[in-house]
């Protein structure tokens, strides 16, 4: 089970829709000919894509590098904003005790 955020979900079913193979069980990224995507066809594919958008030096694993910084982020905001509040376990905790 994979975790997607909402903001892409639209996205994410335009891709099953027009590339990813049919049926419950399909694979979501296939190669050009439709059988199962290989590195080289991905690295191809890949390189054509990096141009497109203009991004040519956009490793493909630098894209968990900016998911992970963008989750820290996000943490850290939720941290500051909430403060020094308990969290809900903290609290079911004291709540308990009494």
């Amino acid at each position: 089970m994979v975790a997607i955020p909402p903001e892409i979900l639209s996205d994410l079913r335009r891709h099953l829709e027009r590339y990813a193979e049919p049926g419950e069980n399909g694979h979501v990224f296939i190669g050009p000919k439709g059988g199962l995507l290989r590195r080289s066809a991905f690295r191809r594919i890949w390189n054509k894509v990096q141009i497109k958008v203009g991004l040519p030096d956009l490793h493909f694993h630098d894209l968990r590098q900016a998911i992970a910084q963008a989750l820290g982020k996000a943490l850290k905001g939720a941290r500051k904003e909430h403060g020094k509040k308990t969290s809900g376990t903290q609290r079911a905790r004291k709540i308990n005790k009494n």
